[in-house]
Parts: structure tokens; sequence; C-alpha cells
């Protein structure tokens, strides 16, 4: 047992002042161990030292009566002796009356005496008025006794133990089971059932009018007593003062009134709910109620689910049809509509069709829509006896939500049922519609509209909300561009998994094609490349053509980004021709699109063809056609034509309005868009360009996250040498002085990502020695291979086996070559929306990784090896000489000379690396260096290959040097 010292100073002096105390507290307080450890306590007192107990429900109070009569002569001569009463239970006032005389004459007698019993004996609590009180507040653990608690009973300290326990002893005990990050055990549960079980059964027996506040309060599980007042009960103070005196259970905060149940998520509460279901019924209705007028819809579908029938599900549904849409129980709608059958849909009336019609909006079910929509004009007449007319209000404007197209819009009711909201769900529908009109019509958010606190939502998913977020976000990512993307993605990204995981078809589109935008005005490469076809088959089944026109650009833009020239500008001819001409943003939008797609797929000649025929004295007051005349006199180069025509439009072209949609064509056109950065105001640079780490490729996104090692990985490097890290430091251990090790890991990491069979590795290693004995040596191999890297069975699984292949696997083990490989690809392949000064940045890089020649092992078959040596030896040098041209074009002669450098030191008998490394040391002024790289490349020349240099190197040489000079040297 825990030492509990300062309660047991507190009733030594309580039965020092008083010489009787009551002990009052439910079953699972710990009264009995309280008991024990006070009379161990005032044994080991060397002035009194003399504790007598007894258990006073095995005997009747006539027994009890004549303990206590004995025990105070047989102690006449002790000083304070103490008697124990556990478990006293008195059935009538007089029982009650006698008990009381006989304590009271055994404190004469200068006895101490203790009695503990249930909160429920009334009559002794009268009787004994004059005696100390002790209540199960006082035996609950206090907040200066968890450290001796969690010491003695090796509790892990980072639970939570008061919102598990409430401070309850039995159940602060039962978290010596809880281990490490879980959050429930059985022995807790069984706990939390017995303690709160005990309760509601002493409760129940003497007919309590507490246990019908306990039922409701476990039914909710937590909330406040506001909620419980909203939904039309009612809980006294009074019984809440009672409850948490006498049987504190309940975790409950007077100020805020809000309260939580123990277990309110684990199996003890579920059991003890179905109980009480089982027994009383109306109290389960009665909760479901409350829980659905203050919109706790989640919490409300459990308890129906588990504990009402189909009939009454049905019937809640029809009380608040918007609440469940709302909330995204479609589902749970269909499946009580299918289980209670047509007749009983029937007898629950209209609410229960407008719930169907509202869940299938969101589910994209437009057929079920329909006839839902079409039945409620049938019967219109009923909707205003049957339908709550703020549930109207809220279907009304989900309704303009979602335009009301396809058969699928509301009739049109009296006044009375017309009122408009001017908080909650339905403002927050219109507001989301009404800001994502302006941006798809406009491009850019209302007057007015700004992003507000959000509000604690009490169920996993409030779609009114979600729509009104994406609105904003929408917003944002149109307007501010890639400095939110990081944050609205992420956000997003967590919005579509919860509304997938609840099959809201349209919801989920909608935040599909919000998310795919913000990656495509930041600049990022594709990652949902059918977002914006689905949107737009939705908007088309809704018949929205306004958000259908709006997603034909959008999926314009994304082919243009993925090199799709020809879809693009279809798409882009397509919106120009069939959008109204109120909608000036998509008109604008594709007009930019249609001149980029142009420009990048026609020749050079032509664009400076068209640009000549373009008459610059005409002005133009149409923001997107002066961006495409722009755009065209830029990427043909007439600088002359380009600055007039700047200076002319320069209001309109520096305008706002489409500035994030000119910053995008600009950042695809790459180089074409250069003339017209120069000409941008100094201050205003960075609005008409993507930043460096919106523009990055995908891949270098997959590099970065690479370079930083992390907790757990792999790290093997080949390049000047085998080296393997873990969480960044070299692993050193015996294992891998095993050469087998070693040469294995080398020969897995060069195809990470994918497996090599078995035989191939028997004849790369061991081309010499028989099958079998080469099989042992491959089993002794990977044996030690995995125990070198720490591999253990229920750990992260490094080594990878299937069938009769082995490999790495890449989620935990990552290497140089697939850094090099990501960086080689984007230097070489000259991809777009790679800036000069980017792929310089991943030369230098690649410098870094690339520490030396590729590791070679000095037994076996070692061709793989010396293949893809002398291949990312030749990748290396092919990237410095692009890097060293792209620092002469920027004049970055710094990295041109370090680039030069590391090309010198890896390959200096290059022809190409030779040109490059005098030019550079040319623009340096370091001539020298210049005559001193000839004259060694040229005796190299001579002596080992018996040849001479290329006529550009020597042609290069002259130039540098001037012709006077080089017969001189020579």
């Amino acid at each position: 047992m825990v030492p509990r010292e300062q309660l047991m100073r507190s009733i030594s002096a309580m039965g020092r002042d008083a010489g009787i105390v009551l002990v009052q507290a439910p079953a699972g307080f710990g009264k009995t161990s309280l008991l024990l450890l006070y009379s161990a306590w005032v044994k080991e007192d060397p002035q009194r030292g003399q504790a007598r107990l007894i258990d006073a429900s095995r005997r009747e109070i006539k027994g009890v009566i004549e303990f206590l009569d004995d025990a105070a002569h047989e102690s006449i001569a002790a000083v304070r002796p103490l008697l124990g009463l556990d478990n006293v239970s008195v059935k009538n006032k007089d029982e009650a009356q006698e008990l009381a005389s006989a304590v009271r004459a055994c404190r004469e007698a200068g006895c101490e005496i203790v009695l503990v019993c249930e909160p429920g004996q009334a009559e002794l609590v009268t009787a004994l008025g004059d005696s100390a009180k002790v209540g199960a507040r006082q035996l609950c653990v206090q907040p200066q006794e968890y450290a001796t608690w969690i010491k003695t009973l090796m509790i892990d300290s980072t639970l939570d133990a008061y919102r598990l326990t409430a401070g309850i002893p039995s159940l602060v005990s039962a978290l010596q089971t809880i281990a490490g990050e879980k959050r429930s055990s059985e022995l807790l549960e069984r706990e939390v059932e017995r303690v709160v079980g005990s309760v509601l059964k002493a409760l129940s027996g003497r007919r309590d009018s507490l246990y019908q506040t306990i039922c409701l309060l476990l039914l909710l599980g937590s909330g406040s007593l506001r909620e419980i007042r909203r939904g039309g009960c009612r809980v006294q103070s009074r019984q809440m003062q009672r409850l948490m005196h006498d049987y504190p259970i309940v975790v409950y905060a007077p100020d805020t009134e809000e309260f939580s149940c123990l277990g309110e998520r684990d199996a003890a509460l579920g059991r003890l709910r179905a109980a009480i279901a089982r027994r009383h019924p109306e109290y389960v209705e009665r909760a479901v109620r409350i829980l659905l007028r203050v919109d706790r819809v989640d919490d409300a579908v459990r308890l129906m689910e588990s504990f009402m029938d189909v009939a009454r599900r049905v019937e809640a549904i029809a009380s608040r049809p918007m609440a469940f849409a709302f909330a995204g129980q479609a589902s749970f709608v269909r499946s009580a509509m299918v289980e209670a059958g047509e007749e009983a849909c029937c007898r629950a009336g209209l609410g229960l069709v407008l719930a169907s019609w509202a869940c299938a909006l969101i589910t994209g079910e437009y057929r079920t829509a329909r006839n839902a929509a079409d039945r409620l004009a049938r019967e219109a007449m009923r909707i205003s006896r049957e339908v709550d007319a703020d549930e109207w209000d809220r279907a009304l404007a989900f309704n303009e939500y979602w335009g009301g197209g396809a058969g699928t819009a509301l009739p049109v009711l009296s006044k009375e049922m017309q009122k408009r909201a001017t908080y909650g769900a339905a403002v927050q529908l219109r507001r989301a519609r009404h800001i994502t009109r302006s941006l798809i019509e406009r491009g850019r958010v209302p007057v007015g509209e700004h992003r507000e606190h959000e509000a604690t939502c009490p169920n996993a998913l409030d779609v009114p909300s979600m729509l009104l977020e994406m609105a904003f976000d929408l917003g944002q990512i149109m307007c501010d561009g890639p400095s939110v993307q990081g944050e609205v993605d992420a956000r997003l990204q967590d919005e579509i998994a919860r509304a997938s995981e609840k099959r809201l078809e349209a919801v989920v589109n909608r935040l599909r094609a919000v998310a795919a935008m913000g990656r495509l005005m930041a600049g990022r490469p594709v990652v949902d490349e059918r977002a914006f076809v689905d949107a737009e088959r939705t908007s088309l089944r809704e018949s929205d053509h306004t958000a259908q026109l709006f997603c034909t650009v959008a999926q314009g833009w994304m082919d243009f980004s993925m090199g799709q020239q020809l879809n693009a500008s279809f798409r882009a001819q397509q919106a120009g021709k069939t959008a109204p001409d109120d909608l000036t943003f998509v008109r604008a939008w594709a007009k930019l699109l249609e001149c980029a797609t142009r420009l990048r797929s026609t020749s050079r000649m032509i664009i400076s063809q068209e640009a000549d025929l373009l008459d610059l004295s005409v002005e133009t007051d149409d923001a997107a056609d002066a961006w495409a005349t722009t755009l065209l006199l830029s990427a043909a180069h007439h600088d002359a034509e380009l600055s007039a025509w700047f200076s002319m439009h320069r209001g309109i072209l520096l305008a706002e309005w489409l500035r994030p949609q000119v910053r995008l064509a600009m950042f695809h056109l790459g180089e074409m868009s250069a003339a017209v950065r120069r000409l941008v105001p100094p201050s205003m640079v960075d609005k008409f360009q993507l930043g460096d780490a919106a523009v990055r490729n995908a891949e270098l996104e997959v590099l970065d996250a690479v370079l930083e090692p992390q907790i757990g990985q792999i790290s093997i490097r080949l390049f000047g040498g085998l080296r393997v890290e873990r969480n960044g430091h070299v692993l050193t251990g015996h294992d891998w002085k095993r050469k087998r090790a070693s040469v294995l890991a080398a020969r897995l990491a060069l195809v990470l990502g994918s497996y090599i069979g078995r035989g191939q590795l028997i004849d790369e290693m061991w081309p010499n020695s028989t099958y079998k004995r080469a099989r042992q040596n491959l089993y002794g191999a990977i044996t030690a291979l995995i125990q070198a890297l720490g591999q253990q069975q229920d750990g992260v699984q490094y080594v990878i086996k299937q069938g009769k292949s082995i490999g790495l696997n890449a989620e935990f083990v990552t290497t140089d070559l697939m850094q090099f490989d990501i960086l080689a690809r984007q230097v070489l392949l000259k991809r777009t929306g790679m800036t000069n000064r980017q792929l310089i940045d991943a030369c230098l890089k690649m410098e870094q990784i690339y520490t030396g020649a590729l590791y070679v092992p000095d037994s076996g078959d070692v061709t793989c090896f010396v293949r893809l040596r002398r291949s990312y030896q030749s990748k290396f040098i092919d990237c410095m000489v692009r890097g060293i041209d792209l620092s002469i074009e920027e004049n970055d002669l710094p990295s041109a000379t370090w680039l030069v450098e590391a090309a010198l030191k890896h390959e200096p008998t290059r022809e190409d690396v030779v040109r490059h490394a005098m030019t550079v040391y040319n623009l340096n002024g370091r001539k020298r260096e210049v005559v001193e790289l000839y004259g060694s490349h040229l005796y190299y020349l001579h002596h080992e290959l018996h040849m001479e240099p290329e006529d550009e190197t020597r042609l290069l040489y002259e130039n540098i040097m001037g012709e006077k000079r080089v017969n001189e040297l020579l």
C-alpha cells in the first residue's frame, strides 16, 4: 500500500479533537486500505500502540455494540486506543441511534473510534452529528501525493493520471499496468466499470434522484451543463454538488460547468451504457435528443447505433436532418433508411427526405438528390408542419451553395419559412458561396471577408465550416501564392482524408481541386493529375457552368506545367470561346494560358516575326491582352519595343489583380520571360517570381529530406570508399570488419529500391567457388549484414527478401548514389521551371556528395562496380561542365572557379574540362595558371597518348594568350 502521511495526520487530528471519525465513500476509494494504514500508524506510535479492527458487515448491530463494549473494557489502561469499524451499515434510525450511543460510550472511556461506511447511510450520519467527517473527495489522491504514488507503483509519468482516474485510489493503482504510449488497459477498464457500477447499483437500490443524473452524464460522456440545458433538460446545481462530494466519479469544473466521465472512450463505459440502455431506454432517447440539439452528431450516432432500434433512429434523423448531413453522416442516414424500410421512412415524415437530399448532394448521388427534391416539391405544403424552420433555413443555405441545378433545387415556401439566420452553419455556407463565386468570376476575395477564429467542432467533420475554410484557402492560394502553400496544403490534405473516410465525393472533389490549385500556383510538381478533371465532372453534373469553366482553365495550366502544350492550348481556347463576358477572371486566365502555350510550342523565328507585326501604338485596357503582348516581346528578345510597351501600360501590368497568374506564366516560360523581370521595379521583383522553396522540383524536395539523417535511418556512402552510417554516425562495429557483409551491402546499395536474385549474387561475389560453397557464403553474408545493421525480428527491416531475391528497404535506407542521381537528372535534363541559380546550387551540392570515385571491392567479379564507376564519373564531369557554363552566364566567377577545381581534381585530362578551366582562369585574370594548365596538358598528350590537342582547345589557348605570346612560349 502507498503511504499517505498527510491523510494519516489529518485523521489523527480529527480523532484527537472529536473522538469519532466517520469516513464516507463509495467502493474503490480505499476506505478499508485507509483503515488498515491508520491502524498500522497508531500501532507504530509509542504513546498509543493499541488498535483493534472489525468488519461490521459480517455482524448484526448488536454484535458490533458488544465488540465496542468489550474493546472499551479491555483497553481501559491504554492511551487513546483505536477502534475501527469497517463497512458499517444500519437498517433504520433505531439501529443508528443504538450504534451512536455505544460509540459515544467508547469515546467517554478514552477510545478513538473510526467508522467506515458508504454515502447512503444518512441515518448514521445524522445520529453521529458530533463526529468528524471524511468524505470521498478527501480520500482521492491529491496533486501533492501523485509523485509518491508514481514512484511507489512505478506508474508511467507521461500518463494523464487525473483525466484517467479523477484521483480515485483504486484507479490510480490500476495505472501501473499501462506502459509506454498505450493509454488504456484491461485492468483499468474493469476497475472503472466496478467503481461506477457500484455507485449506480447503490443509488438505484435506494431510488435516489441522483441516479438519473449520473445515468444521463454517463450516456453523454462529456460536455457541459449548458449543453444539457440547451437540450431541454435541467440538472440542479445541488445535485452536482452532492455528486462531487459523495460520488466524485465524474471530472467536473464548477466554473465552466464542464464534465467528463471516466473511461469516456473505453469499453468499460460502453458496457455501463449498455446496462443503462437495457433498464432505461428512455434515458438513451433523452441523451440523443440533447446531443443533436447541441450538434454533437457523432456522439449521438454512436449511441443510436449501439442502443436504439431502427425506428427510433429514423425519427431522430427526421428531427434534425441537416445536422446529420453537416456532420458527414451520410452512410449512417442511408443505412438507417434501408434498414427501416419504406413504410417506416414514410412515417418519419419529410424531415427524413430532407436528410436524404442533403446527404445525396455531398456524396455525389445526384439521382437520389433529384428524387428527394421532387418529393419535397410535390409535398411542399407539409414542410412547414414537419420540418423545423431553422433546419429549413440551413437547407436553403445548403441549396444556395450547391446551386440548385440539375433538378436538385428545393421548393420555395412561404415567408415564414424563409427566415435567414445571422449565425451558424447557414451563414457559413452563404459566405463560402459568396467568396468562391467572387474568386472564380473576378479573381479576388470580396471586400470585408476575412478568416475568423475557428470554433471548436464537436464532430470529426463539419461540412459548412470545411467549405468556408476551403473558400478562404482558395483565396489565399490565388492571391498570396506560394508563401502560404505549405500551410494550406497540409490543412487541405487532412480535410481530404477525413472527407474521404466519410465517402463525401462531392466535397472531396472540391478539396482536391483547391489542393491541386495550391501546388499549381506555387509552381510545385503535379501530384493529383485528375483533381481538376474530377472537379470539372462534378460541376457538370451539378449544372454549374461557371465552376466548370474555371476547372477547365486550371486543368489547362496543369497540362502546360507537365509539357502537354496541345491539351493546354485546346482547353484555353475552349474556355475562352464559351466563357461569358462577366467571367472576367476566367477569360483573362484563359488568354494567358493560350499565350504561354503558343510561345512554348512556337519556334523562335516565328515568335520574332509575330512580334515584328505588332502595332505598339494601339493601347489596351485589358490586363490579359497587355500581358500577352508583353510576354511575346520578351520571348522575341525585342527589348526596346518591350521597354516602350511596358512603360505605356505600367499601371495595368503591375496591378495586383492578375499578378499571381502572370507570375505562374512567367515561371513556366522560364528564360523567355527574363526580359520582363528586368523591367519590374526592384521593390516588386519578389511578387513576380516564385521563391526558391516554391519552384524547387519534387526530386529536390526528396533530396532535402534524404540529406538530413532521420532517426533509425541507414545511410550508405559509396563515393570515395564504403561508409555506412546510422542517425548520422558511422557504424564501426565488429561485424563491419567482415568483408562479405560490406561487399554485400555495397552491391545491394547499387540497386536500392529493387531486388537482386541470389544466383546473380553468387556468380558475382564467389565466381570461382562451387555452388554449394557459394550458397553457404551468401547465407553467411546475409546474416552478417543483418547483424551489422542491427536489424531485429520485430523492429525496422533494413534487409528484405522476396522469393529468391534480396534487397535493401528504400524506406529506411538511403545512398549517396540516389542523391547524386536526383541532382544529375535536374542538371543534365534541363527541366523547365529551374532557374540558373538553382542549377548552379545543384552542381555545388553534387560536388559535396561526389567525394571520390565509386567504391570497387577487391574480390569477386567487380564488372558492375567498374562500369558504374566510369558512368558516375562521366556524369559528374558533365554536370560540372554545365554548372561552369551557367556560372559564367550568371557572372558568378567564384562558383565557376570552385566547379572547375572539382572537375580538374577528378578528370584533369578531358579536353572540355581543360577548355572550361582555361576560360574561367582567364576571366579571373589568372593567365599564368592558363599557361601551366595547357603546358601540363600538352605534356600528357605528347608523352602518354602521342597525339595533339583538339583544334578547339588550341584555338582557345591562342585567343587567350595571343599568337605572338604563344610562339614565344612554344
